[in-house]
């Protein structure tokens, strides 16, 4: 999967943020994503929340890469639902990166092809 969105980022979005990542929309804006370092005053938790904004039989998948592990969410359903996990994901302190893809179809199976991908690199 990295291969894939080394080669998706190639073209994309990559900016720097802090603990937080605004809501950053694929290349395209048919996908969002977000990353939350400690919600709703947590002082261990991350949040990954992602949005479906376009009605193109694509689906959009936000991941979220540490050193050891990897987490991610996706939604293709564009109903205006814009699912979230939020959990311990990573150690306090981590350099994350954090991507916003859309994958073709409303399955995401490990190995699909990513397009329009935005990456943020964000602290946890």
């Amino acid at each position: 999967m990295i291969a894939a969105i080394a080669a998706a980022t190639a073209f994309g979005s990559v900016s720097t943020a802090q603990a937080d990542s605004p809501w950053m929309d694929t290349t395209n804006g048919a996908g969002s994503g977000k990353w939350w370092t400690d919600p709703g005053g947590s002082a261990t938790d991350e949040e990954i929340a992602v949005c479906d904004n376009a009605d193109d039989g694509m689906g959009v998948i936000a991941m979220a890469f540490g050193d050891d592990s990897y987490f991610y969410v996706k939604d293709s359903l564009d109903n205006g639902k814009c699912p979230s996990v939020t959990a311990d994901l990573f150690p306090e302190g981590e350099s994350i990166d954090f991507y916003v893809c859309l994958f073709y179809g409303h399955v995401y199976e490990e190995g699909d092809a990513l397009v329009d991908c935005a990456y943020d690199n964000v602290t946890s």
